[in-house]
């Protein structure tokens, strides 16, 4: 699963600079374990503190300001814990697809003021096939 929503979620789909930075940072180190290219670490588990000392020092006070909430003990299976994990990448990346279709839609604001229809059909397209998007994001495991 790790390797899978390394490659389903992009840096991009987390608003904020410093979110995308942390997330391109860790999914940088989960893509090479999950395909087990770092000289047989793929099983090791990764640990906060093993990671506290390798962050980058500009995102410091980023990583000092979230929070882990304490787990249910429901989450000590692996099959429950992993249908979360894909939950909350459907929906960041739900999120982001939203993010988009306001870009868009500021876009086509601008457009149907200066009456241009070229720029305008562009627009209603990606707009429609983000819609579309955000109804069908599935993440397959």
């Amino acid at each position: 699963i790790p390797g899978k929503i390394a490659d389903f979620l992009k840096a991009d789909d987390f608003s904020g600079q410093q979110c995308a930075a942390f997330w391109k940072w860790l999914r940088d180190i989960i893509k090479p374990r999950a395909k087990g290219d770092k000289k047989g670490k793929a099983n090791k588990a990764i640990s906060v503190k093993g990671l506290e000392s390798k962050w980058p020092k500009n995102l410091n006070k980023f990583v000092d300001d979230l929070y882990l909430a304490n787990v249910s003990p429901v989450f000590a299976d692996e099959e429950i814990w992993a249908a979360e994990i894909v939950k909350i990448a459907e929906r960041i990346k739900k999120e982001s697809l939203r993010r988009q279709m306001a870009k868009i839609s500021g876009r086509i604001k601008e457009a149907e003021k200066k009456t241009n229809e070229v720029q305008l059909q562009v627009l209603y397209k990606k707009f429609d096939a983000l819609s579309k998007n955000i109804k069908e994001v599935i993440f397959r495991w």
